[in-house]
């Protein structure tokens, strides 16, 4: 949809939690994460903005 933005995370301002609040707070589930990395957005972000909030290093931006 245009205008719609969507989850960007900064691996440069990720500390890579375990289990990532990211991830865990995503109401569509968008957010994934492999073994030691940064979250990705996968496919259905609708830019809601709920994982804003919940990092604690400030890392995820919506574009």
């Amino acid at each position: 949809m245009l205008g719609t933005k969507r989850t960007f995370v900064d691996p440069e301002l990720c500390r890579k939690c375990d289990p990532c609040p990211l991830t865990v707070s995503c109401p569509k589930k968008s957010l994934q994460q492999e073994e030691k990395e940064s979250p990705y957005v996968d496919n259905g972000c609708n830019g809601c903005g709920a994982c804003l909030k919940e990092c604690p290093y400030k890392a995820v931006f919506l574009i």
